[in-house]
């Protein structure tokens, strides 16, 4: 999914390939069975910011039917910091099968330590590696 949100960006992959790859990852993609609950935050992750970048702009949504498009996505960076963060010892899919809050399942911590990590790394580095990114690749033409 990383690979196609940075073809898409840099324009060496298509919208209408990338489109099908995403219904494909959502319809068919890996069972969550097979995750614990920190690499499902990282498969969410990078399934929504491949939504944002298919979806985010209103060029790229007018090239689908409106009965045709697919929910807009959800957080990415949320459940990186998540994906980041949490350490889950339990079996893969182990917290599917919770009832309530995941935070209170046994074998599931919040290290705060590291979410303090992501966030100083999201804020000092990561949105201005971006910005400086857009920049270059968007200049005005």
């Amino acid at each position: 999914m990383v690979e196609m949100i940075e073809g898409l960006l840099i324009k060496n992959i298509k919208f209408e390939n990338a489109l099908v790859a995403y219904r494909e990852i959502f319809y068919y993609g890996s069972s969550k069975s097979d995750f614990t609950y920190n690499i499902e935050n990282a498969y969410q992750s990078a399934y929504n910011a491949l939504g944002l970048v298919l979806f985010g702009r209103d060029v790229e949504r007018e090239i689908l039917d409106e009965d045709d498009l697919i929910r807009l996505t959800g957080d990415f960076v949320t459940e990186a910091m998540k994906a980041y963060s949490i350490i889950d010892t339990n079996k893969p899919g182990h917290w599917l099968y919770s009832k309530g809050a995941i935070s209170k399942l046994s074998g599931i911590e919040v290290d705060l330590q590291k979410r303090l990590e992501f966030w100083e790394w999201w804020l000092t580095e990561a949105i201005p590696q971006a910005w400086e990114l857009a920049q270059e690749t968007y200049k005005p033409q």
